[in-house]
């Protein structure tokens, strides 16, 4: 922008177009006239208006925003400057800037718009010296003094050299407010005492700041490292140098810096009520609790099933320990009420076992065998899902049941029932089995009782029986036969038909007096097979149902019972059935084999004799003239040396004598 018209330069000193003519007149100053519409413009040359002027003129361009500062090439540093500006270096400073608070980085911008005024009169036509462009533009801002102006562009940038000396884009940076200076803090540490400074703090120890500076100020004063900055200056570098997950990587562990991932949410509307579960199990670890046979333990676990759309906990059982029987009665009592088609679970060795989740997708627990049974849950139309194990890339608690366990849940409500208030926390005072069942079924209840749940169904006012009532009444709820239910009161197992008879052993309730045994007559089409068998494991006397691999049912096997050694009466018995087993087992043979011995000999067909071909080619021998003329001596065998043996001569005596004569054959 070369040139500015009356109009504008008569705002900028506030007076009249016409003074502003008169004045140019006077001054003989640079003019230009242009011919428009409504008459004539005039417009003055910038670069030609007086100092005074033109410092004001400039200005107000420049707040305005008409004219650009340019880019001045860069001072040469002094032969005593200790700092060379590098591209690395603005773009390590504005880091940092970004890393302030705004209100620092506005500081930095007010203070470079006050000094890029002074720049841009500095280097206009009138070239100012720095102490009347200062002036100026204290005259044209009543928000800033000479002295603050001086102090910034001589010091601004606590560099120890004036603000020019820099690139113009990095001014609001060197400008902002900040206790001392970057470039000072890194350049007076030894290299070395960084090093150990970062190394000890970041440490699965954790040391606190105070602690690092205390122990690397006694190394630097052993190894000579020099004069260490303030704590706080380190503590700034090592905050601007680390990252946040770097730093809690180092002093906390991966799985804590994995935490400082976000979160995902998951919507549960796409159920619903009773169609998806999660379950797992909760140790009431706070309490004793004597058991019915006189055992008394603090590891009182129950299994709980929680419905994921509404969360209200379906069913639950409690054990000594947390194990399969617990995991599966509970899933039991769940299909009383639904059958879910999804099952959220962790991958523990109680929850993925083979007996519940055999062959199930993800299931990474035990080994993995050709022959394990299809899992319970699978068998009754249920599909496992398992949660990841691992606490870095995974996290185990997850599932929406686990928050039903922790602060004001059912753990805590067990714990501070009011019956319990001063019982249970040693074996002395433990609480009985029965009392403490019945407390857990209250607190279960008004856990899913309570009111104003804020989850998405409730909305802050209903609970969670309420909305499950609400969207369980409309749902379409897929249950199963009470037979299929039943298999929850069995457990499988994987075992080998004996090869020589029809019978096989388990290994469950196996003892010092062996293992128990059962058998039946239709075992007999999968001997020496493997076969899978449910059992009834509060009752292994009761009979079991046996299945082949795929599932395809085979027999209902009996328990073979031992008997004592002198029980004649059991024996008879053991040989009526035995001796009535070969007697249904001939008769059977009888009726199936209709056709006797004497039969299938007469319908076997006859072989006919086979002709012998007459040969093609006949070869003559003449052995036998040639024994008569030279007889051969005989051996010590008495046979003829050389010659053939007895049984030989004769085959060839009876071939010569008998062969038929040609006529033209002559022997004499």
């Amino acid at each position: 922008m070369k040139f500015i018209d009356s109009n504008a330069i008569a705002e900028i000193l506030s007076i009249t177009p016409r003074g502003v003519r008169k004045k140019a007149d006077r001054e003989n100053w640079p003019v230009k006239t242009e011919v428009t519409k409504g008459g004539q413009k005039i417009s003055f040359e910038i670069n030609g208006l007086p100092e005074d002027i033109q410092a004001k003129v400039i200005l107000h361009l420049h707040k305005t925003g008409q004219l650009q500062i340019p880019e001045m090439p860069i001072k040469e540093a002094k032969p005593t400057a200790d700092i060379e500006w590098t591209e690395e270096r603005s773009v390590e400073l504005w880091n940092w800037a970004q890393s302030c608070k705004q209100k620092q980085r506005d500081k930095g911008a007010e203070k470079a718009s006050f000094l890029y005024q002074v720049y841009q009169l500095i280097h206009s036509p009138a070239a100012p010296t720095i102490r009347e462009a200062l002036r100026t533009v204290v005259d044209a801002n009543e928000d800033v003094t000479e002295g603050s102006l001086r102090r910034w562009w001589y010091d601004g940038s606590k560099l120890g050299k004036p603000i020019d000396h820099f690139p113009l884009s990095d001014w609001p940076a060197l400008l902002m407010p900040r206790h001392g200076s970057i470039v000072k803090e890194v350049k007076e540490l030894h290299e070395n005492a960084w090093d150990w400074y970062c190394a000890y703090y970041l440490n699965r120890r954790r040391p606190s700041f105070a602690e690092a500076y205390r122990r690397v100020s006694e190394a630097a004063e052993a190894n000579g490292w020099g004069d260490l900055p303030s704590e706080a200056t380190m503590k700034r570098r090592l905050m601007r140098e680390f990252s946040k997950q770097v730093i809690v990587l180092r002093r906390e562990g991966p799985e804590a810096m994995m935490r400082l991932y976000p979160t995902q949410r998951r919507d549960k509307t796409m159920f619903s009520a009773g169609e998806a579960i999660n379950g797992d199990g909760l140790k009431f670890d706070s309490l004793w609790v004597k058991f019915p046979d006189g055992e008394i333990l603090n590891t009182v676990t129950g299994w709980l099933w929680q419905d994921i759309r509404t969360n209200k906990i379906l069913a639950y059982r409690l054990a000594k320990t947390e194990n399969t029987d617990v995991f599966r009665l509970s899933t039991y009592d769940l299909l009383e009420i639904c059958s879910p088609s999804f099952a959220w679970i962790d991958n523990t060795r109680v929850a993925a076992n083979k007996a519940m989740t055999g062959r199930a997708h993800g299931r990474h627990r035990f080994k993995n065998r050709e022959d394990d049974p299809l899992g319970l849950l699978q068998q009754v139309g249920i599909e496992p899902h398992f949660t990841d194990p691992s606490k870095e890339y995974g996290n185990p608690g997850a599932k929406p049941i686990e928050r039903a366990f922790g602060v004001g849940g059912i753990h805590s409500k067990v714990a501070t029932h009011p019956l319990f208030l001063n019982r249970g926390y040693s074996q002395k005072t433990a609480i009985s089995f029965d009392e403490f069942a019945k407390v857990v079924a209250e607190e279960v209840a008004r856990f899913n009782a309570q009111k104003g749940r804020r989850n998405a169904e409730c909305n802050g006012v209903l609970s969670y029986d309420e909305a499950f009532e609400r969207l369980f009444t409309n749902s379409v709820v897929r249950k199963i036969p009470e037979s299929q239910r039943a298999l929850m009161l069995l457990m499988p197992e994987v075992v080998t038909v004996d090869r020589n008879r029809f019978f096989f052993s388990i290994k469950a309730g196996k003892g010092p007096w062996g293992s128990h045994r059962y058998g039946c007559e239709d075992l007999a089409c999968v001997m020496g097979e493997k076969v899978v068998v449910y059992y009834d494991p509060a009752d292994l006397s009761k009979d079991v149902s046996v299945h082949r691999l795929d599932g395809t049912f085979v027999a209902v096997a009996q328990h073979l019972n031992d008997v004592g050694f002198n029980d004649t009466e059991t024996a008879r018995e053991w040989r009526k059935n035995k001796a009535r087993l070969g007697k249904n087992t001939k008769k059977a043979a009888k009726d199936k084999l209709r056709m006797d011995e004497l039969e299938l000999a007469a319908l076997y067909p006859e072989k006919e004799a086979v002709d012998v071909p007459e040969p093609g080619i006949i070869s003559l021998d003449f052995t036998r003239k040639r024994l008569e003329q030279e007889p051969l001596p005989k051996a010590a065998n008495g046979y003829e040396e050389g010659g053939p043996r007895p049984d030989e001569q004769f085959m060839l005596a009876h071939f010569v004598n008998n062969r038929p004569q040609r006529e033209d054959e002559d022997f004499e």
